[in-house]
């Protein structure tokens, strides 16, 4: 089994707002006389999520107030920030699945309501 020849590698992070660059050196005793070769330099880009992250922390919100209030036999409400949901995000299944579920709630409701009243 050879040697292996030592190293060291050395470097830093820099920080330049929406850009964050990485810069290493790495020294090895190989004898080449290229020292260009032994740096590496790493960059990221944050480019932002265009809000991505607040939308969906409001539709989290209002899904979850619709569950209170649902659970509270509040139905028009839920129904209400269910829609607001569906606003935000169409796709959002378990908003529309909860809104049509209910409106059945309601519908029984009222029929019940209408009975007693009889």
């Amino acid at each position: 089994m050879e040697a292996d020849n030592p190293r060291i590698s050395v470097g830093t992070s820099v920080n330049l707002g929406t850009v964050d660059l990485d810069i290493n050196y790495n020294l090895d005793l190989s004898g080449e006389l290229n020292p260009v070769d032994k740096f590496s330099v790493q960059a990221r880009f944050d480019l932002g999520d265009s809000g991505r992250a607040a939308r969906q922390k409001q539709i989290d919100s209002l899904y979850s107030q619709g569950l209170v209030e649902y659970a509270n036999h509040n139905y028009q409400k839920a129904i209400d920030l269910w829609q607001q949901v569906l606003a935000l995000d169409p796709g959002y299944k378990p908003a529309a699945d909860y809104i049509a579920t209910a409106k059945k709630t309601l519908l029984l409701q009222q029929g019940l309501d209408n009975r007693s009243t009889q």
